[in-house]
């Protein structure tokens, strides 16, 4: 095996919101018909998606030793220390270049979702459209674009071929918008168990921690294994501002609901999935110490994020990532229940990259920060200085704000 294999392309397949069809969510485009157009499920089978000639000469580039230009970001992330999605999955995935077979079915099956967080977009949340369309009169593009990402996907010639996976399956991850408002993704495992696949079949959901739906569980408690993680970034107020829509004291209490069902279900395990972002680098302790009530909840802190692009901690000026590399390196994270690769050194790899195209400029990548920051900021009637008075100190410091620090010099 060459040392940028990737087993992804031959066996696993994942369902994006709109329709079309991706090896992973790393990858930098969907899997694409012969003429250049990217096949859809509104459209195509998930047959033709697997068999498609664009698939299988992905396979023969990773055969041959190749690192296919499509995958830059796990190369990033491997280049910054970081564990990227292709080295967890050689790790865990069986080799299947001899017999390309679905195993790890990824559903994102629409943006429906009841939050509207800072580091998501429209695409990935219809609260997020929402406010969007208030503010801003969509293109009959976009308008298209949002209706595809509310039509159902697993048609019945779709589910034809999901059926024949079935007695192969050895995992299904369920994202959104939110899973646990998805009817599709809870028809599909109860299928499973119907057709009794379940106890061969791992299920991963990434939530935003505000559903706990009593239905769901049941369902779940007859799977294999289940991994839920939820997405919590931070704690108090500073939870409510990312995660916008979330009351932190809901999330809190659903949290423990899910714990206490890991609890008398030892298959059944519940984590934290925090994704490092401008908003959380400087304050990651508060969540730790949070979860420190939780010994049994697994915190993985290896999602950086890469947009937008002006929250990336990599796009930071450089006197703000020294300011962010001297915090990171006074944890101890001994002390907290971290999954792999939640170190500071993958962190800090991440931080230390070069800067995005349009970023170079420390004083040109403030402004579009800042720009970003009160853009929502203002349609939201919400603050960023008084609820991360940490980072926006360190956003001063190095340049931002110039009519903030004027008036505190006179």
């Amino acid at each position: 095996m060459s040392s940028s294999y990737c087993v992804m392309p031959f066996n696993s397949l994942e369902i994006t919101p709109n329709g079309t069809c991706l090896v992973c969510c790393k990858i930098g485009r969907p899997i694409q018909r012969p003429d250049g157009r990217p096949f859809n499920l509104l459209e195509n089978s998930i047959d033709e998606v697997w068999n498609s000639e664009d698939l299988q000469s992905l396979r023969q580039r990773f055969i041959k030793g190749e690192r296919p230009k499509e995958c830059q970001l796990c190369w990033t992330e491997e280049d910054a220390g970081t564990y990227s999605l292709r080295q967890q999955s050689n790790a865990l995935l069986k080799d299947r270049r001899d017999s390309p077979t679905v195993e790890y079915l990824v559903l994102k099956l629409s943006n429906l979702c009841n939050l509207k967080c800072r580091i998501c977009n429209p695409e990935w949340s219809t609260s997020w459209a929402a406010e969007e369309n208030h503010f801003h009169t969509p293109s009959a593009e976009v308008t298209l674009d949002l209706k595809a990402r509310a039509a159902p996907k697993l048609r019945e010639e779709n589910m034809r071929a999901i059926r024949q996976w079935m007695p192969s399956l050895r995992r299904v991850l369920i994202y959104g918008g939110e899973p646990f408002l998805n009817k599709e993704a809870f028809s599909l495992l109860n299928e499973l168990i119907d057709q009794g696949h379940a106890d061969h079949v791992a299920v991963t959901l990434n939530s935003n921690g505000s559903v706990f739906d009593e239905k769901w569980v049941d369902a779940l408690r007859k799977f294999e294994r289940v991994d839920l993680f939820l997405s919590i970034d931070d704690v108090g107020p500073r939870f409510e501002y990312q995660r916008k829509g979330a009351k932190w004291e809901q999330v809190a209490r659903n949290f423990e609901k899910f714990i206490h069902v890991a609890r008398e279900n030892p298959h059944f395990k519940v984590g934290v999935f925090a994704s490092i972002s401008l908003f959380n680098v400087l304050t990651i302790r508060d969540l730790l110490e949070w979860t420190l009530n939780f010994p049994e909840a697994r915190v993985e802190l290896y999602n950086l994020i890469h947009q937008p692009r002006e929250f990336s901690i990599r796009n930071l000026p450089p006197a703000i990532k020294a300011t962010v590399q001297r915090s990171l390196q006074s944890l101890d994270l001994s002390r907290y229940n971290v999954g792999f690769d939640a170190s500071q050194n993958a962190i800090e790899g991440f931080l230390n990259l070069p800067p995005d195209p349009g970023f170079e400029s420390p004083a040109s990548g403030l402004e579009k920060i800042v720009y970003k920051l009160d853009d929502v900021d203002q349609r939201r009637s919400e603050s960023f200085c008084t609820t991360f008075p940490e980072m926006f100190s360190a956003l001063v410091k190095a340049g931002a704000y110039p009519s903030f620090q004027a008036s505190q010099n006179n």
